[in-house]
């Protein structure tokens, strides 16, 4: 491997081949710099870090030496721009230990057997315009890392998650795409945090499109969408938290949003469910609670029949509008929204209001 540890070096258009060998990568960027300043940065421009091409079959991998493209580490700073790792058996570009920080423009991480991107342990990595295709994992950031994604990014055929962080930080200040992934993005871990602040979109996720876990959390500003994958957004486990704005949106899902095992969804107003059969769904003390007046939530009409067809209380006319002068508005607990004034079945699914108190009992007639 190539190995530099000095500082202010710069590498310009300069092709790595290599089965790697002694070191975790094939160029290894680390400065132990103990001075007062900064450490000079090192730059790597147009470099092209490729090893040889190596089998889908994990049988015929299982042999082979784990060696990832570019390792910064120690107090390195590195700034790479249009670079491009192939066919790592490790991580494409992975910045590590308390100290390091990376700077990325316009690289690409391709047919990487672990993560294209990742920062772990304390180490930072900003990204602008980087590209991870053929990975098990896009972009990660692991124990401490911190991760800043900006405009111009996206992960296509991600066979295992495409944005993660576990224990983690990562903020998103540019649209991201998720293109065909086991799953689109994923925080775990009670100091997992994603921030979302652009829209961003899953497309063709074979699990679920945005996932919290363990404790983690997930704030999105900007609306996120996703498209053809078995659930849309999911939260699950005691202290796991999902906050979504107005204006986000399922399509092609099995389940829009599901939250379970005492996992917890906010889910802004003007959302939409096409082409969704279950909209909301929530199991073992799991909340999905939804802002009133939704845009639409569309389904096909076999839910509306199975709805209609489903064992459910109705409460008499009398009891409702009492219920609802004693300030206890009625609601709909299939579309989750308020009745208009005066109203005692929804204007959408033409099921029975019933008062907000009694939610917990209708919802279990629905589940």
């Amino acid at each position: 491997c190539l190995m530099i540890t000095g500082e202010g070096v710069t590498l310009d258009q300069v092709k790595i081949l290599g089965k790697g060998g002694r070191g975790p990568a094939l160029v290894c960027l680390e400065c132990r710099h103990t001075g007062p300043s900064a450490a000079a940065p090192m730059h790597m421009t147009r470099c092209k870090i490729q090893l040889p091409q190596w089998s889908e079959d994990e049988e015929e991998n299982y042999h082979l030496p784990r060696v990832g493209g570019v390792h910064i580490s120690g107090s390195t700073r590195a700034e790479l721009h249009d670079c491009t790792v192939e066919n790592a058996t490790q991580d494409g570009f992975c910045c590590i230990e308390q100290g390091a920080s990376a700077s990325l423009a316009r690289c690409n991480a391709l047919h990487c057997r672990e993560s294209g991107f990742y920062a772990l342990e304390g180490a930072k990595m900003h990204l602008h315009q980087c590209s991870a295709s053929e990975c098990s994992m896009g972009f990660q950031a692991h124990v401490g890392g911190v991760m800043l994604v900006g405009a111009g990014c996206n992960a296509q055929l991600i066979s295992d998650i495409a944005v993660t962080c576990i224990d983690a930080s990562i903020r998103i200040t540019g649209a991201l795409e998720v293109g065909e992934a086991d799953i689109g993005f994923a925080v775990e871990g009670p100091q997992g945090t994603l921030v979302i602040e652009a829209p961003c979109s899953a497309t063709t996720c074979h699990t679920v499109g945005f996932r919290v876990t363990e404790g983690g959390s997930l704030t999105a500003t900007q609306p996120c969408s996703v498209t053809d994958a078995p659930i849309g957004f999911q939260c699950e486990h005691r202290g796991s938290s999902m906050v979504l704005p107005a204006g986000c949106s399922t399509a092609k899902c099995k389940t829009g949003f599901r939250a379970s095992e005492n996992g917890c969804i906010r889910v802004g107003s003007g959302y939409t469910c096409d082409q969704t059969p279950t909209p909301f769904s929530e199991g073992s003390g799991g909340r999905v609670l939804v802002a009133d007046q939704p845009v639409s939530s569309a389904a096909p009409s076999s839910q509306a029949a199975a709805s209609s067809s489903s064992p459910a209380t109705t409460a008499s006319p009398s009891a409702q509008a009492s219920s609802n002068a004693s300030g206890d508005e009625l609601h709909c607990a299939q579309c989750r929204r308020s009745l208009q004034p005066g109203a005692t079945a929804c204007g959408r699914c033409r099921r029975s209001g019933k008062p907000r108190s009694q939610w917990a009992f209708y919802c279990s007639q629905l589940c």
